[in-house]
């Protein structure tokens, strides 16, 4: 059984176990959360148009190698009143394509398919559901057919961490989850979330197409104020 699976099994696991209770139906105040785990990406196509050439379609298969390269991460902030909230999210997501056909030597997008959404929260008995929408800011890299993506331009977004340039407004971006927190002004929480994507982003002398679905297992740890 791989770790993901694992991951996300002990995640549901201490989602669905947790007491049938009403919790946090009137919390109020400020929350932080990081989190940390990883993402199962569901095979999607991936289109590659590059001036001169046929296109590429390709069911991409793709790996996300949470802690290889830039670990994969999260962080969240929320304004809580009476049990509900507004929240914004960032999810550092990668994409590792595990399928190159003969004309892709190496894609990935591993310094962030990073997906910042502004959403809702609510408790709901003892779990916090959660919803929201936004946009991806993605770092492509790769080389196909033989030209490799320089990783310049774009974007250089250091108030949510992108600190260097490469980073392409692409495309937008939604989610939901479910969590339970265990502790109260510090705390814990398991969390699944399911997000859904389209990002199109540069390579030389054209585009690539990379929607992503994925079920995202973490671990979060966060504070109440």
């Amino acid at each position: 059984m791989s770790m993901l699976l694992r991951t996300l099994i002990l995640a549901v696991l201490l989602i669905a176990l947790a007491p049938s209770v009403a919790e946090g139906q009137d919390e109020t105040g400020l929350a932080i959360e990081v989190a940390t785990g990883t993402a199962l990406s569901v095979p999607l196509p991936l289109t590659v148009e590059q001036h001169g050439f046929p296109t590429l379609n390709v069911t991409g298969h793709y790996a996300t190698r949470p802690f290889e390269d830039a670990p994969y991460y999260a962080w969240r902030v929320g304004l809580w009143r009476h049990g509900s909230a507004w929240e914004l999210q960032l999810v550092h997501h990668k994409l590792y394509l595990e399928n190159p056909p003969p004309a892709i030597e190496r894609f990935q997008i591993t310094h962030g398919y990073d997906m910042l959404t502004f959403g809702r929260a609510w408790h709901h008995g003892s779990v916090l559901v959660r919803a929201g929408a936004g946009i991806v800011f993605a770092h492509p890299e790769g080389t196909i057919r033989e030209k490799t993506w320089p990783e310049t331009g774009g974007l250089t977004l250091g108030f949510i961490g992108l600190l260097h340039d490469g980073y392409f407004l692409t495309g937008p971006a939604a989610r939901v989850s479910i969590a339970r927190r265990f502790g109260r002004t510090f705390f814990v929480a398991p969390e699944v979330e399911v997000s859904a994507a389209r990002a199109r982003v540069p390579i030389v002398g054209g585009e690539a197409s990379v929607p992503n679905i994925a079920i995202h297992p973490r671990i979060a740890v966060g504070v109440r104020f």
